[in-house]
């Protein structure tokens, strides 16, 4: 399982970080529960096409550029696999 999550991760990782937000929802599971924190925003989704517009509206502007995503340890709690980022 670790590898298939760490290869999960990179690939949504490198989806995001080319701004390929349909590949990033191709990765998710139907049953996601997504959460992220920005300065100004709490942002959640529970289907892969909303988590696809979250990413959108929170990377819309063409000259935000993230230059740093820095993963945390995945945590597997139950069935459920726990992963987050730091993304500058």
């Amino acid at each position: 399982m670790e590898t298939a999550t760490s290869d999960a991760t990179a690939a949504f990782v490198d989806a995001i970080v080319a701004r390929d937000f349909a590949r990033a929802r191709e990765l998710l599971h139907t049953e996601i529960d997504f959460r992220a924190m920005t300065p100004a925003i709490f942002w959640e989704a529970d289907n892969p096409a909303d988590v696809e517009t979250v990413l959108r509206k929170w990377l819309e502007n063409p000259e935000r550029e993230v230059t740093r995503i820095h993963a945390t340890e995945p945590h597997a709690v139950a069935d459920t696999i726990r992963v987050g980022w730091l993304v500058q």
